[in-house]
């Protein structure tokens, strides 16, 4: 994503929610230092979406290659269906949103993001709490793999530690796919996958992947592997539940059409399925692998309880 020039005053007055977007900045720019610069950011994010975020003050993220990118502090975005706010700071290793997650509101919590349809679902007192915390922090998020990062060729999250591939190797595989509604079905959790885990996929054995968590067997094997993800194959496409199938029994009998072994579930049509429950499910499985440190549950097991373990 890049920096426009673009004003911000006039891109929220084009907007079909203008008077949502301009409570918010006004909100966020009343808890946040009176130097804090605003500017509207647009390109391309998580895999092929077109993003405008509105983003206020400067931090400067580690990536998993060594490097740094610089991004924002705070930003602002309507999206289709949803409003978002990224807040890029952290309280230890937890980041602001899920600090604040159970006094926020009816919100969906995707580590730095916080998205609602409405602003009226949102608790105003405890985002302006969050956001003075957020002012008042310094350090900006190192890992574990949760801000939200531009794309950038060839810097995709977590690369150096999952095997995973360049980034532009997302839209190779979209492009391979057939027949052509596994595609519409792909763009679809692209969305998805984007609001639950706030991390940019990458390609990763086949997979379109996100997040990463760490596990060990009984057996003494150990490493890590993606905490989220799914495959569009020529029959169905795969979503890959790591922590068991087991766990989701109750979700998966509200999900719809769908076919359910093991750590997978296989969908032949998106629109025969009901997209919250997916989401309900996506989000549990991704936070029951992220929320320990070391996952010693196996899939086959059918949800086991897992360890804790350093």
């Amino acid at each position: 994503m890049h920096i426009t020039d673009e004003d911000v005053d006039t891109f929220i007055a084009s907007s079909d929610h203008a008077d949502s977007l301009r409570t918010l900045d006004t909100l966020i720019r009343a808890s946040l230092p009176t130097d804090t610069g605003r500017v509207v950011w647009r390109g391309t994010l998580w895999g092929g979406t077109e993003q405008a975020i509105i983003g206020y003050g400067r931090v400067t993220q580690p990536r998993s290659n060594g490097g740094t990118v610089e991004w924002f502090l705070v930003g602002l975005a309507r999206q289709k269906r949803n409003f978002s706010l990224y807040v890029n700071a952290v309280d230890g290793r937890q980041y602001l949103g899920q600090k604040y997650a159970d006094r926020l509101g009816k919100v969906t919590i995707g580590a730095a993001s916080i998205g609602f349809t409405r602003i009226e679902n949102l608790d105003l007192e405890t985002l302006r709490t969050l956001l003075a915390e957020a002012a008042a922090s310094s350090a900006a998020p190192e890992a574990p793999e949760a801000s939200v990062r531009p794309a950038r060729r060839g810097t995709s999250a977590g690369s150096a530690d999952t095997g995973a591939g360049d980034a532009s190797e997302l839209e190779d595989l979209l492009a391979r796919v057939k027949p052509r509604k596994r595609v519409r079905d792909a763009r679809t959790l692209l969305d998805l996958y984007a609001r639950v885990t706030g991390v940019e996929p990458r390609v990763w054995k086949g997979i379109v992947a996100y997040g990463s968590y760490r596990y060990r067997y009984d057996s003494g094997h150990a490493g890590e592997a993606p905490a989220a993800g799914f495959a569009p194959r020529s029959n169905a496409t795969a979503l890959y539940l790591s922590d068991g199938v087991g766990a989701h029994a109750e979700l998966l009998a509200d999900l719809g059409p769908h076919e359910a072994k093991v750590g997978c579930v296989s969908i032949k049509d998106l629109e025969l399925v009901d997209l919250d429950v997916l989401e309900r499910l996506v989000r549990s499985s991704y936070e029951a692998l992220t929320g320990v440190d070391v996952w010693t549950g196996r899939a086959r097991e059918g949800g086991a309880a897992p360890g804790n373990g350093a």
